[in-house]
C-alpha cells in the first residue's frame, strides 16, 4: 500500500482477497488504521442484471411493436393469375399476325 502525497488519509494499492464477504485490511506501520471492504459473490448481482435486462427487453419490444404496426405486409401474387396472364399474352402474340393477314 502506498500513501497519497497530497491526501494523508488516502492510500493506493492492490489487494488480492482470498474470501468473499467483508474483509479487513491492516497496515503494518499503523495498527489503528483498519480498512474494511466488501467482496461480492458472483451471484449477488444476478437479480439486478435480470431486472435490468427485463426492463431493456420491454423497452425494445414495445418500440418495435410500434414500428411494426405502421408497416404494411406485402402478399405474394397467386401463381394462377400469373399463368392466366401469360396464356393470354401468348395467345395474343400467336393470334395477332394471323388476324392481320386476313
Amino acid at each position: 500500500m502506498r500513501q497519497d502525497l497530497l491526501l494523508e488519509d488516502q492510500w493506493e494499492g492492490t489487494v488480492y482477497p482470498s474470501q468473499t464477504g467483508w474483509n479487513e485490511l491492516h497496515l503494518e506501520k499503523d495498527t489503528t488504521a483498519i480498512g474494511n471492504y466488501y467482496i461480492p459473490l458472483d451471484t449477488d448481482w444476478k437479480t439486478l442484471k435480470a431486472s435490468t435486462q427485463i426492463a431493456h427487453n420491454k423497452r425494445t419490444f414495445t418500440e418495435k411493436q410500434e414500428n411494426v404496426a405502421t408497416q404494411s405486409v406485402l402478399k405474394p401474387v397467386e401463381r394462377l393469375w400469373l399463368f392466366i396472364i401469360f396464356i393470354l399474352a401468348m395467345g395474343y402474340l400467336w393470334l395477332a399476325p394471323r388476324l392481320e393477314g386476313v
